[in-house]
């Protein structure tokens, strides 16, 4: 038995398995043992079989060997999950972790968290992946399992790429290669090279990704799932090198060997069916690439593996858009999109914009909002031979589209030296002509109103701009005050009246304070979405409804969503263009334009310069909007005079009055009123140094 465990660990599973067919057991345990490892060694060659797998665990379960039922249960996870069965795999692997637990065998414990990690990571789940892979390493590295650690990480840099964190996964590569190669097996080498020549070809390095897969093919033959993989991602990188002869040649090749598989991995002929689509769609072979595009379509769906189903909607939709289906492929271009937005897979969302954008489907602004998102993207992650195709398309666009609104025209001002708030400024002015939702997120009083009107000023529409606080809608007035009603459509409802919905017609919609919405006034809001018609209460017929909607929140609608207080498909319709404003004091550089513009709505002609300089101190924690209030109450305070105001934020000794304050606060009882008699100083000057020095105020239990 130890012969076959040393066999195993030298990764010599043919050998292994000739040798444990030449034992005969001595018993019910020895014999449900051999049929373990035996299971171990078949699945590392990519042949499953499970008669081997049932017979132990038939010996085992009436037995009580915890320790081996753990084993069993998590071989039996890994056959699950490379069968599709991806549910009963992640029951398996649970059981299997918490058999582990219980003997705390924390190499077991690892093996089921790492295995919990990939099913997380094949249906999208990006955020559990993280988790299972972290936990996955602590547990091996209390064993000291220098490879598997190796391993999460491989795997770490992988759900990095797949998400679009393309440096990211450039770091942790540089990590792998200084202090893990050495000690990598062949199996896990093979995923390595694998990492390394898919990152290189995403950034636009096809040659290093060549040279790379060169050195993979290498490697031993005869792991023919690794052997499979290997003929996938060949044929990736060689379509993302145009060579798509040769891309093609490996597709098949890998699609052949996977057929020669006793159990297939279906994960694996979801991802070559769909490359294989990718690549005849680029050959323009429309035919074949719809084809190759429904077979991974349902594969991926029968495993639930959503990066694969947006993928296979992306080749659909330019199928589509050939055959001039053009209704057709925007479904597809939506359900895509969504897709690649909801699993948070970055780079893949902003390519599918870039050919949504390209394929003449969309209108002059919908396009620009798509080219921007992609763009900003791209310039994030540094894949710049894609900034250069972005840039090209953006020149096509209408000059009118890129020109900011006339403050003149009643559009709101928004003050900033901030490089951010540049950003999200130049964000917004690019994405107003679509058709696209915004949710703003950020602390209150950080902007989202004004961003909000900007928006709406910036997108060219006639109609209103109708703003909505979503917690401010009685219960019981949800549908008349959204929908409007007909007259006599209820007691007290003498004369016809339009909806907030149909107020908005033409213009934009604006929801403030989303995350306090109703469960029931998010359900109608997510249908008017959906269907952009409205009915009257009392009414039998719809009304088609245009708006563009902009949603802002200061809560983390996440937290939201886990709470079963948000619904998650909502939160997925609300982001197409999430822009988070970020707080005050992140943003320094804005104190001083915006406390010289608010002083000079106030009238002051004198210089500010040190009026902003003292204010910069405070940390400001109600934002722009506190500030401003400051700023109106030091100018009332001082009668409109400079030098008063700087005199009353200015101090010699400020250690000295900051211990006198909190002495004469804690005295008080925190009363502000009798701590200004004690320090003989205005009410407003102790809620000026209270700012000033950033004291907190005690929290009663």
């Amino acid at each position: 038995m130890d012969k076959i465990k040393k066999l195993l660990d030298l990764k010599q599973f043919s050998a292994a398995i000739v040798a444990i067919d030449q034992i005969t057991p001595c018993g019910a345990l020895e014999e449900a043992e051999l049929c373990l490892l035996r299971t171990q060694a078949m699945l590392a060659v990519g042949d499953y079989c499970d008669s081997y797998l049932n017979r132990a665990l038939g010996i085992l379960r009436p037995l009580g060997d915890i320790p081996l039922f753990a084993l069993s249960k998590y071989l039996k996870a890994c056959v699950e999950f490379a069968s599709g069965e991806v549910l009963e795999a992640q029951e398996s692997a649970l059981e299997s972790y918490v058999y582990h637990k219980r003997t705390d065998d924390f190499g077991g414990m690892g093996r089921a968290s790492n295995l919990k990690s990939r099913i997380a990571f094949q249906v999208g789940d990006f955020s559990q992946f993280y988790r299972f892979a972290n936990i996955s390493i602590e547990c091996y590295k209390r064993v000291a399992n220098v490879e598997q650690v190796a391993v999460a990480y491989s795997n770490i840099a992988m759900c990095d790429i797949l998400r679009g964190c393309l440096q990211s996964a450039n770091t942790a590569v540089g990590v792998i290669e200084k202090d893990y190669f050495k000690i990598l097996a062949d199996s896990y080498k093979y995923n390595y090279y694998h990492i390394c020549a898919i990152l290189q070809s995403l950034l636009g390095y096809e040659i290093k990704a060549l040279g790379i897969l060169e050195k993979a093919e290498a490697l031993p033959k005869d792991l023919l799932r690794e052997r499979c993989r290997h003929y996938e991602i060949s044929g990736y990188v060689y379509m993302l090198s145009g060579d798509y002869a040769k891309a093609k040649k490996y597709l098949l090749d890998g699609i052949e060997l996977a057929d020669t598989m006793v159990v297939p991995v279906k994960a694996l002929y979801s991802q070559m069916y769909r490359l294989f689509g990718d690549v005849h769609v680029l050959t323009q072979e429309w035919k074949i690439a719809e084809k190759y595009a429904d077979d991974a379509l349902k594969v991926a769906i029968e495993i639930n593996e959503r990066l694969e189903i947006a993928a296979c909607y992306r080749i659909l939709a330019q199928v589509a858009n050939h055959s001039g289906d053009e209704n057709q492929a925007r479904e597809n271009y939506k359900e895509a999109i969504d897709l690649f937005n909801k699993i948070e897979a970055r780079y893949e969302l902003a390519i599918t914009r870039y050919l949504a954008a390209t394929s003449k489907l969309y209108s002059d602004g919908e396009r620009h909002a798509m080219l921007y998102l992609a763009r900003e993207y791209f310039v994030s992650e540094e894949v710049l031979h894609y900034v250069e195709k972005v840039d090209e398309e953006l020149k096509r666009i209408p000059a009118h589209l890129t020109k900011a609104a006339s403050n003149g025209n009643g559009c709101p001002k928004i003050i900033t030296a901030s490089p951010k708030m540049k950003m999200i400024v130049a964000l917004a002015e690019h994405i107003a002509h679509s058709e696209m939702t915004v949710l703003l997120t950020g602390a209150t009083g950080t902007g989202k109103d004004l961003l909000a009107r900007y928006v709406h000023y910036h997108s060219g529409r006639t109609g209103e701009f109708v703003s909505v606080n979503s917690a401010a809608i009685p219960h019981d007035m949800i549908e008349s005050e959204l929908f409007g009603y007909k007259k006599g459509a209820f007691t007290g409802a003498v004369d016809e009246r339009p909806g907030l919905f149909e107020q908005a017609e033409g213009g934009t919609f604006y929801l403030n304070e989303i995350a306090d919405a109703t469960m029931e006034f998010q359900a109608k809001l997510l249908e008017v979405l959906e269907m952009r018609q409205i009915r009257r209460l009392g009414e039998n017929k719809m009304r088609p409804v245009s708006f563009r909607l902009i949603a802002a929140t200061n809560h983390d609608l996440v937290e939201r969503i886990r709470e079963n207080k948000f619904r998650a498909d909502l939160y997925h319709r609300l982001k197409q263009v999430p822009i988070h404003i970020p707080p005050l004091n992140e943003r320094p550089e804005d104190i001083e334009p915006l406390v010289d513009q608010f002083l000079q709505a106030l009238g002051c002609t004198g210089p500010t310069v040190e009026i902003a300089r003292l204010l910069a101190k405070c940390p400001w924690p109600g934002n722009v909007r506190e500030l401003q209030s400051e700023v109106n109450h030091l100018w009332l305070v001082s009668g409109g005079n400079l030098e008063k105001m700087a005199k009353l934020m200015s101090s010699t000794d400020v250690e000295s009055e900051c211990r006198q304050l909190m002495s004469a606060l804690d005295a008080t009882g925190w009363n502000r009123r009798d701590t200004a008699r004690q320090l003989n100083i205005s009410e407003a000057t102790v809620r000026y140094r209270i700012k000033k020095f950033g004291i907190l105020e005690p929290v009663l239990s």
